[in-house]
């Protein structure tokens, strides 16, 4: 698939939904993939701290109280822009005002949903460093992370402005289909 002008796709979904697969699936048709949560991660590393997802949560919540909530998203931005990529998939958009900036600047918004068990099923198997927690705790970061309990992220709310929306409850052929039909196609000159 070849698309002749720039393409700045975004993708917003909860812990587990699949981000990252749509993340790789875009890398595999040739984007460059940048996550919002790199500016954090990074932030953790210099600093030596822990890179699990409370200190993840926390950090950026004194990021952005810092800095503002649109932060990561400029940051992000900032380095597509300067590196001159024309095909890029930004992930870990986590805060509509993220959302929002991103949207203004011309990035399309894709939303992927999954129920909450099969999420955590997912995570279990993954096995990142931020995915070791029983079905509770991932219950209670999953209500921080969407529902604006957390300063810097209400994942929910960043549904409004998406342009469109995955179900991703089967298999990773049937998600990347989904992609090509609903997405890639629709992006194409």
């Amino acid at each position: 698939m070849e698309i002749s002008q720039s393409c700045f796709v975004g993708v917003i979904g909860a812990n587990g939904s699949g981000k990252s697969s749509f993340c790789d699936y875009l890398i595999h048709n040739g984007f460059y993939a940048i996550s919002l949560s790199d500016v954090v991660r990074q932030d953790l590393k210099e600093n030596g701290r822990s890179v699990d997802r409370d200190s993840l949560t926390q950090r950026a919540n004194e990021l952005k109280t810092q800095h503002g909530l649109t932060y990561f998203a400029e940051t992000c931005f900032s380095q597509v822009v300067e590196l001159g990529h024309q095909k890029v998939v930004f992930d870990s958009i986590r805060h509509p005002l993220e959302a929002a900036f991103l949207q203004e600047k011309g990035v399309h918004l894709i939303g992927v949903t999954v129920s909450q068990l099969q999420r955590f099923e997912r995570i279990k198997s993954r096995k990142r460093e931020t995915d070791f927690v029983d079905f509770e705790t991932f219950k209670q970061q999953d209500e921080r992370e969407r529902n604006g309990k957390s300063v810097g992220q209400s994942i929910d709310d960043c549904f409004q402005y998406c342009d469109d929306i995955l179900e991703n409850n089967g298999t990773l052929d049937a998600f990347k289909k989904s992609i090509d039909d609903k997405i890639l196609s629709s992006l194409l000159a």
